[in-house]
């Protein structure tokens, strides 16, 4: 079994180094990302998707915990970004859950952890 808490924060290394080639990389060619309700399937999609992600200068400003259950990652992270910044919020409280085949991630869901949307705009402040 590869070690798939190395991998992922190899990737989001590479993410934070902003090199696309790298971060395509971890994905299978069919992968899928699940990000706001829309899934970018594919390299291309997801190519596209890093590419957004990028353009907004969305950073992962601290990684809270990562944890690997059989082949799933989840990593719990505090996000920011130029698109958050600009609705005066700083930083958004996220999970990243990969799931891999081998040592490749398949599927990728990002998401929110939000208590309420006090204390979302409160830690915009």
């Amino acid at each position: 079994m590869p070690d798939l808490e190395a991998i992922t924060r190899d990737y989001l290394a590479a993410f934070d180094a902003r090199d696309m080639d790298r971060c395509l990389s971890f994905f299978n060619e069919d992968a899928t990302i699940d990000f706001q309700n829309v899934e970018y399937e594919g390299t291309e999609s997801i190519r596209e998707w890093h590419d957004e992600r990028f353009k907004a200068n969305l950073r992962l400003n601290k990684i809270e915990n990562v944890k690997v259950k059989g082949n799933t990652v989840s990593v719990d992270a505090v996000a920011s970004s130029d698109r958050l910044s600009a609705w005066k919020i700083g930083s958004l409280k996220s999970r990243i859950e990969a799931k891999f085949e081998g040592d490749k991630i398949q599927e990728a869901k990002l998401s929110a952890r939000i208590t309420s949307m006090f204390n979302l705009i409160r830690a915009g402040e």
